[in-house]
């Protein structure tokens, strides 16, 4: 964008290209206009055996989330409970790579969800002793 290259036709082909490469590829719209765009190619990733430190801490940085919450307790109404939850969210595609953090973090689970649109995995922490035990002491 420095070299002003996506204001000429070659440069806002190679968007679309790229835009074609994300997880759910182009858009029917846009395809029809652009029937010719082709996705580049993508490179096949081998997950490592072991997760490095400070990749996990980025890439929870821009995956993940810790919650900490009030919920109302379902046999009475008038008390609440505090629930606790460790994600990290991730296409399916990438199942392998989140059962990594089991073996890591040493707890946890993941969850396939599909739907129509899109299927995704998830890393998924939810009692407090494997939060404060194996989770938070990575990140403090």
């Amino acid at each position: 964008m420095l070299l002003k290259k996506h204001l000429t036709k070659n440069g806002f082909y190679s968007i679309l290209k790229l835009y074609a490469s994300i997880n759910r590829g182009i858009s029917k719209q846009v395809s029809y206009y652009y029937s010719n765009i082709e996705p580049f190619r993508k490179i096949k990733s081998k997950h490592p055996n072991k997760l490095n430190p400070y990749w996990v801490s980025g890439f929870v940085a821009g995956d993940g989330s810790f919650v900490l919450g009030l919920r109302r307790n379902t046999m009475n109404n008038k008390r609440f409970g505090i629930y606790y939850n460790f994600n990290i969210a991730q296409d399916s595609k990438d199942l392998k790579l989140m059962k990594l953090f089991i073996s890591y973090f040493k707890c946890g689970k993941v969850i396939l969800r599909m739907n129509k649109s899109i299927s995704r995995c998830d890393y998924l922490v939810q009692d407090l002793n494997s939060i404060m035990n194996n989770i938070i002491p990575h990140f403090d």
